[in-house]
Protein backbone atom coordinates (compact mmCIF):
# COMPACT_ATOMS: atom_id res chain seq x y z
CA UNK A 1 0.00 0.00 0.00
CA UNK A 2 1.58 3.13 -0.65
CA UNK A 3 1.77 6.04 1.75
CA UNK A 4 0.29 9.80 1.78
CA UNK A 5 3.93 10.81 0.94
CA UNK A 6 4.11 8.34 -2.24
CA UNK A 7 0.72 9.39 -3.31
CA UNK A 8 1.05 12.90 -3.46
CA UNK A 9 4.46 12.00 -5.43
CA UNK A 10 3.25 9.95 -7.55
CA UNK A 11 -0.09 12.03 -8.40
CA UNK A 12 1.39 15.04 -8.12
CA UNK A 13 -0.19 18.81 -7.43
CA UNK A 14 2.04 21.37 -8.42
CA UNK A 15 0.64 23.68 -5.77
CA UNK A 16 1.95 21.31 -3.43
CA UNK A 17 5.26 20.23 -4.66
CA UNK A 18 5.99 24.09 -4.65
CA UNK A 19 6.26 24.21 -0.80
CA UNK A 20 8.88 23.28 1.40
CA UNK A 21 9.35 19.72 3.03
CA UNK A 22 8.48 21.44 6.39
CA UNK A 23 5.32 22.67 4.83
CA UNK A 24 4.26 19.97 2.64
CA UNK A 25 4.58 17.32 5.21
CA UNK A 26 2.06 19.74 7.72
CA UNK A 27 -0.59 19.31 4.74
CA UNK A 28 0.05 15.11 4.40
CA UNK A 29 -0.05 15.45 8.39
CA UNK A 30 -3.46 16.76 8.39
CA UNK A 31 -5.33 15.87 5.16
CA UNK A 32 -6.43 12.72 3.53
CA UNK A 33 -6.22 11.56 -0.32
CA UNK A 34 -9.79 10.70 -1.23
CA UNK A 35 -11.70 9.97 -4.53
CA UNK A 36 -13.41 12.61 -6.25
CA UNK A 37 -16.16 11.02 -8.74
CA UNK A 38 -17.20 12.36 -12.16
CA UNK A 39 -20.49 14.48 -11.63
CA UNK A 40 -20.12 14.87 -7.86
CA UNK A 41 -20.90 18.86 -6.69
CA UNK A 42 -17.79 19.85 -4.43
CA UNK A 43 -19.13 23.30 -3.41
CA UNK A 44 -22.53 24.57 -4.18
CA UNK A 45 -23.07 28.57 -4.51
CA UNK A 46 -23.63 30.34 -1.20
CA UNK A 47 -22.37 27.44 0.76
CA UNK A 48 -20.20 27.33 3.26
CA UNK A 49 -16.28 25.81 2.38
CA UNK A 50 -16.02 23.21 4.70
CA UNK A 51 -12.30 21.35 3.07
CA UNK A 52 -9.92 22.30 0.79
CA UNK A 53 -9.04 20.26 -2.23
CA UNK A 54 -5.44 19.75 -4.23
CA UNK A 55 -6.45 17.29 -7.00
CA UNK A 56 -4.09 15.17 -8.35
CA UNK A 57 -5.60 12.88 -10.77
CA UNK A 58 -9.05 14.66 -11.07
CA UNK A 59 -10.15 17.38 -12.85
CA UNK A 60 -12.82 19.67 -11.47
CA UNK A 61 -15.15 22.88 -13.67
CA UNK A 62 -15.92 25.99 -11.76
CA UNK A 63 -19.56 27.59 -13.11
CA UNK A 64 -20.73 30.73 -12.54
CA UNK A 65 -25.08 30.54 -11.97
CA UNK A 66 -26.89 32.89 -13.54
CA UNK A 67 -30.69 32.96 -13.17
CA UNK A 68 -33.21 30.53 -13.88
CA UNK A 69 -30.72 27.50 -13.36
CA UNK A 70 -27.98 28.31 -16.12
CA UNK A 71 -24.53 27.88 -15.85
CA UNK A 72 -21.23 28.94 -17.47
CA UNK A 73 -18.05 27.61 -17.05
CA UNK A 74 -15.63 29.78 -16.10
CA UNK A 75 -12.35 27.73 -15.59
CA UNK A 76 -10.63 24.32 -14.52
CA UNK A 77 -8.69 23.07 -12.11
CA UNK A 78 -6.61 20.22 -12.06
CA UNK A 79 -3.23 18.87 -10.71
CA UNK A 80 -1.95 22.67 -11.59
CA UNK A 81 -3.99 24.21 -8.58
CA UNK A 82 -6.38 23.65 -5.86
CA UNK A 83 -10.04 24.32 -4.42
CA UNK A 84 -10.79 26.65 -1.75
CA UNK A 85 -7.69 29.40 -1.90
CA UNK A 86 -10.41 31.99 -1.20
CA UNK A 87 -11.30 30.64 2.34
CA UNK A 88 -8.18 32.45 3.49
CA UNK A 89 -10.55 35.47 2.34
CA UNK A 90 -14.02 34.37 2.87
CA UNK A 91 -15.47 31.41 4.75
CA UNK A 92 -18.24 30.88 2.37
CA UNK A 93 -18.44 30.27 -1.76
CA UNK A 94 -20.52 33.01 -3.03
CA UNK A 95 -21.12 33.07 -6.68
CA UNK A 96 -19.54 29.28 -7.98
CA UNK A 97 -20.84 26.05 -8.18
CA UNK A 98 -17.10 23.37 -8.58
CA UNK A 99 -18.20 20.21 -10.14
CA UNK A 100 -16.24 16.82 -10.61
CA UNK A 101 -15.56 16.02 -14.84
CA UNK A 102 -13.12 14.04 -14.53
CA UNK A 103 -12.76 10.97 -11.45
CA UNK A 104 -9.30 10.77 -9.39
CA UNK A 105 -8.02 11.58 -6.50
CA UNK A 106 -6.92 15.22 -4.26
CA UNK A 107 -5.51 15.80 -1.24
CA UNK A 108 -8.61 17.26 1.37
CA UNK A 109 -7.35 19.57 4.56
CA UNK A 110 -10.05 20.57 6.58
CA UNK A 111 -10.76 24.31 5.74
CA UNK A 112 -10.74 25.52 9.53
CA UNK A 113 -7.05 23.89 9.69
CA UNK A 114 -6.22 25.40 6.78
CA UNK A 115 -6.88 29.03 8.05
CA UNK A 116 -5.04 28.52 10.66
CA UNK A 117 -1.89 27.41 9.28
CA UNK A 118 -2.27 30.38 6.21
CA UNK A 119 -2.22 32.53 9.73
CA UNK A 120 0.86 31.45 10.58
CA UNK A 121 2.95 30.56 7.17
CA UNK A 122 4.35 33.33 5.12
CA UNK A 123 5.40 30.63 2.47
CA UNK A 124 1.71 29.74 2.10
CA UNK A 125 0.38 32.47 2.25
CA UNK A 126 2.73 34.06 -0.12
CA UNK A 127 1.70 30.81 -2.86
CA UNK A 128 -1.91 31.42 -2.20
CA UNK A 129 -1.60 35.10 -2.75
CA UNK A 130 -0.09 34.18 -6.15
CA UNK A 131 -1.70 31.87 -7.10
CA UNK A 132 -5.41 33.41 -6.57
CA UNK A 133 -4.19 36.15 -8.73
CA UNK A 134 -2.70 33.11 -11.71
CA UNK A 135 -6.71 32.46 -11.27
CA UNK A 136 -7.87 36.16 -11.93
CA UNK A 137 -5.94 36.53 -14.70
CA UNK A 138 -6.98 33.19 -16.40
CA UNK A 139 -11.06 33.86 -15.58
CA UNK A 140 -10.19 37.21 -17.79
CA UNK A 141 -8.54 34.99 -20.33
CA UNK A 142 -11.90 32.70 -20.16
CA UNK A 143 -14.05 35.49 -20.30
CA UNK A 144 -12.64 36.82 -23.56
CA UNK A 145 -11.91 33.45 -25.53
CA UNK A 146 -15.65 32.89 -24.86
CA UNK A 147 -16.68 36.18 -26.85
CA UNK A 148 -13.94 36.17 -29.22
CA UNK A 149 -13.66 32.72 -30.63
CA UNK A 150 -15.27 30.29 -32.10
CA UNK A 151 -16.80 27.02 -31.10
CA UNK A 152 -14.35 24.65 -32.64
CA UNK A 153 -11.54 26.47 -31.50
CA UNK A 154 -13.13 26.52 -27.87
CA UNK A 155 -13.99 22.65 -28.12
CA UNK A 156 -10.02 22.10 -29.03
CA UNK A 157 -8.76 24.09 -26.42
CA UNK A 158 -11.04 22.62 -23.63
CA UNK A 159 -9.91 19.04 -24.86
CA UNK A 160 -5.99 20.02 -24.68
CA UNK A 161 -6.28 21.51 -20.99
CA UNK A 162 -8.11 18.68 -19.70
CA UNK A 163 -5.66 16.56 -21.36
CA UNK A 164 -2.77 18.50 -19.91
CA UNK A 165 -4.53 18.48 -16.35
CA UNK A 166 -4.49 14.74 -16.24
CA UNK A 167 -1.27 13.59 -18.31
CA UNK A 168 -3.50 11.71 -20.33
CA UNK A 169 -4.78 11.65 -23.58
CA UNK A 170 -7.74 9.73 -22.91
CA UNK A 171 -10.78 11.81 -21.22
CA UNK A 172 -14.09 10.48 -20.15
CA UNK A 173 -16.37 13.20 -21.37
CA UNK A 174 -19.65 12.85 -22.75
CA UNK A 175 -20.80 15.41 -24.99
CA UNK A 176 -23.30 16.90 -23.21
CA UNK A 177 -20.16 17.06 -20.42
CA UNK A 178 -18.34 19.19 -22.93
CA UNK A 179 -21.57 21.37 -24.16
CA UNK A 180 -22.02 22.41 -20.12
CA UNK A 181 -18.26 23.60 -20.39
CA UNK A 182 -18.60 25.15 -23.21
CA UNK A 183 -22.42 26.59 -23.31
CA UNK A 184 -23.22 25.54 -26.30
CA UNK A 185 -25.72 22.61 -27.52
CA UNK A 186 -25.13 19.14 -27.52
CA UNK A 187 -25.52 18.78 -31.28
CA UNK A 188 -22.99 21.48 -31.92
CA UNK A 189 -19.92 19.36 -29.55
CA UNK A 190 -21.26 16.49 -32.17
CA UNK A 191 -21.02 18.01 -35.07
CA UNK A 192 -17.64 19.81 -34.05
CA UNK A 193 -16.43 16.29 -32.70
CA UNK A 194 -17.37 14.39 -35.91
CA UNK A 195 -15.39 17.05 -37.66
CA UNK A 196 -12.09 16.36 -35.53
CA UNK A 197 -12.54 12.96 -35.79
CA UNK A 198 -12.71 12.86 -39.85
CA UNK A 199 -9.88 14.95 -39.55
CA UNK A 200 -7.61 12.43 -37.15
CA UNK A 201 -7.10 15.11 -34.48
CA UNK A 202 -9.30 12.64 -32.49
CA UNK A 203 -11.25 9.21 -31.90
CA UNK A 204 -14.37 9.24 -29.77
CA UNK A 205 -16.73 6.92 -28.47
CA UNK A 206 -19.38 6.62 -26.10
CA UNK A 207 -18.11 9.21 -23.85
CA UNK A 208 -14.55 7.90 -23.89
CA UNK A 209 -12.10 10.49 -26.12
CA UNK A 210 -8.47 9.96 -27.90
CA UNK A 211 -6.47 12.58 -28.61
CA UNK A 212 -4.75 11.17 -31.52
CA UNK A 213 -2.80 14.39 -32.32
CA UNK A 214 -1.96 16.98 -29.81
CA UNK A 215 0.09 19.19 -32.17
CA UNK A 216 -3.00 18.76 -34.67
CA UNK A 217 -5.80 20.00 -31.84
CA UNK A 218 -3.26 22.99 -30.80
CA UNK A 219 -3.41 24.41 -34.84
CA UNK A 220 -7.27 23.77 -34.42
CA UNK A 221 -7.09 25.50 -30.72
CA UNK A 222 -7.22 29.52 -30.45
CA UNK A 223 -4.23 30.90 -29.07
CA UNK A 224 -5.87 30.84 -25.40
CA UNK A 225 -4.12 27.40 -24.77
CA UNK A 226 -0.46 28.13 -25.44
CA UNK A 227 -0.83 31.37 -23.86
CA UNK A 228 -2.55 29.44 -20.39
CA UNK A 229 0.50 27.10 -20.60
CA UNK A 230 2.65 29.59 -20.89
CA UNK A 231 1.58 31.75 -17.51
CA UNK A 232 1.38 27.97 -15.60
CA UNK A 233 4.69 27.52 -16.89
CA UNK A 234 6.36 30.89 -15.68
CA UNK A 235 4.64 30.34 -12.07
CA UNK A 236 5.57 27.07 -11.29
CA UNK A 237 9.02 27.86 -12.50
CA UNK A 238 9.05 31.33 -10.58
CA UNK A 239 7.88 29.10 -7.63
CA UNK A 240 10.60 26.59 -7.61
CA UNK A 241 8.87 24.08 -9.51
CA UNK A 242 10.50 23.09 -13.12
CA UNK A 243 8.67 20.64 -14.58
CA UNK A 244 5.14 21.53 -15.34
CA UNK A 245 4.50 20.24 -18.62
CA UNK A 246 1.94 17.74 -21.07
CA UNK A 247 3.46 14.58 -20.25
CA UNK A 248 1.34 12.06 -20.99
CA UNK A 249 0.87 8.34 -18.86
Amino acid sequence: MRTLTSVITHMQNYILNCLSDETKNWAMDNGKVVTLTSGGIIYRAGAAIDRIYFPMTSVIASFAELEKGRCLCVGLIGNEGMLGASSGLDKSNRCLKFKVIESGAALSINTQLFRNHLATCNELSSLINHFLYATMLQNVRNAACCYLHDAKQRLSRCLLTISQRLHSKELNLTHNDLGDLLGIRRNTVTGFANALQTEGVIRYSRGHIILSSRSALIRTSCECYEDEKSHHEAFFKNHGHWRYGTEER
